[in-house]
């Protein structure tokens, strides 16, 4: 979860002093001398630092959430492209039986006309009836590449959806390691002018002693 701002986090304004970084983390400062001042910049270098680090780690979280999404969108793009590939050729196919099945009907209607006329009755008859066979073997093959066509149809509207729900959570995970980071970035940058503030006083304090 992201370190969201509270009485706990301080942000990086410019021009803000290091007594007024130092009030929001600890209250109002109460060092009497140099010695004092630097031992209480190095408090809050420490707690800055700790404060830095932590956050950091839970950018680090947010990047690895967010690149393990981006990875299971791209594998179920690519399943996507070979489901559409899968369902037109499963829908060509459902077409070319049909094409076939009508092909029959209509051969079964003629020659029905023709036993009206022919004497052949027992010929068209045995021609009719290997035609049912067959117009009845490739109604049930319509019947079953067209529900091999609805699944794979179904199994890619659910693969869309999967899709478009993982792209949503891989850009909001994208959102909180850019936030997560800001936050990260402001406490470093404060964490810099305390540095800056302790090499400060470390030079004064050794002139001081050279001075005794």
């Amino acid at each position: 979860m992201i370190i969201l701002p509270d009485k706990n986090q301080i942000k990086f304004v410019e021009g803000t002093s290091i007594n007024e970084y130092y009030t929001q983390l600890f209250g109002e400062p109460k060092w009497q001398n140099f010695a004092q001042e630097r031992n209480q910049i190095q408090r809050a270098i420490n707690k800055l630092k700790t404060k830095r680090d932590k956050q950091n780690e839970e950018t680090k979280k947010y990047v690895s959430k967010r690149n393990e999404l981006n990875q299971q969108t791209k594998n179920i793009k690519s399943n996507l492209i070979e489901l559409k590939e899968l369902r037109k050729m499963e829908n060509s196919e459902v077409q070319k039986l049909k094409r076939k099945r009508n092909e029959i009907q209509a051969e079964v209607k003629q020659l029905k006309k023709e036993m009206i006329t022919s004497k052949n009755d027992e010929m068209l008859q045995e021609r009719i009836s290997k035609l049912r066979e067959e117009h009845q073997d490739l109604h049930e093959q319509v019947n079953n590449a067209a529900k091999d066509a609805q699944s794979t149809h179904e199994k890619l509207t659910t693969d869309e959806k999967k899709s478009l729900k993982f792209t949503e959570e891989a850009n909001k995970q994208h959102r909180k390691v850019r936030e997560s980071k800001k936050i990260a970035d402001e406490f470093h940058q404060i964490f810099l002018l305390f540095i800056e503030r302790k090499n400060q006083l470390t030079d004064v304090l050794n002139r001081l002693q050279e001075e005794e």
